[in-house]
């Protein structure tokens, strides 16, 4: 009996144990359709949610400021 993980995956999800990427790509995937639906009474959906919070709390100078607090590299 062999105790090695299957190579590709099984119909109920158990089977993405050996594969990170698709187990990540999954994982993101369903989050973002339950934060999709969350925010889908707010105006402009999660950029205009987030972009509210940004103003909100009055802590970003300029728009070119906002995404670096999202993460992103933009200049």
């Amino acid at each position: 009996m062999s105790t090695k993980a299957p190579a590709t995956p099984v119909a109920d999800g158990v089977g993405f144990a050996g594969d990170l990427g698709l187990s990540l790509l999954v994982l993101m995937r369903a989050y973002r359709t339950v934060v999709a639906s969350a925010l889908d009474d707010a105006p402009q959906g999660a950029r205009g949610y987030q972009t509210r919070t940004v103003v909100v709390r009055g802590d970003q100078q300029n728009q070119l400021a906002w995404p670096r607090t999202w993460g992103s590299t933009a200049r």
